[in-house]
């Protein structure tokens, strides 16, 4: 598995995963996507049971005027789940299965500061989540 590090543009292909906390609230990039997609994101919470608990996730497949095949919504739980790096590692690692079970190879992961954590921090942790969930021994 590839893990780059970028400034985020909405990407126009692919997949875009979006970290919700169990707040349900939306993130400025998410509440625009949400807008200029005549609300299918709040409408697939609101229609589903995510509650934006750690690890679970909700697949927007194909969403309205965009070029995306998914958005991902991944709960990122509420700031006592994100309190050590080891709970943004566990993260990362979950959000690798959630894409690994979805066939998605490549996504896009906003990232927004959250607790005591930047966004930078945080994206090295899931990171490392990822690249340790992704690992294969196959000798």
């Amino acid at each position: 598995m590839e893990i780059k590090f970028s400034s985020l543009n909405t990407p126009e292909k692919g997949s875009l995963t979006i970290l919700v906390g169990d707040d349900l609230k939306l993130s400025p990039l998410a509440a625009s996507l949400d807008k200029n997609s005549d609300g299918i994101i709040a409408k697939a919470i609101k229609t589903s049971d995510f509650k934006g608990k750690k690890g679970k996730g909700l697949s927007i497949i194909a969403p309205a005027k965009s070029k995306l095949d998914y958005i991902v919504l991944f709960g990122s739980g509420g700031k006592k789940d994100l309190a050590m790096e080891a709970d943004l590692q566990g993260l990362g690692g979950s959000l690798y299965a959630n894409l690994n079970g979805l066939r998605i190879k490549s996504a896009a992961v906003a990232i927004e500061a959250k607790g005591k954590f930047s966004a930078g921090e945080i994206a090295a942790h899931m990171a490392l989540g990822l690249l340790l969930r992704s690992y294969r021994f196959d000798k």
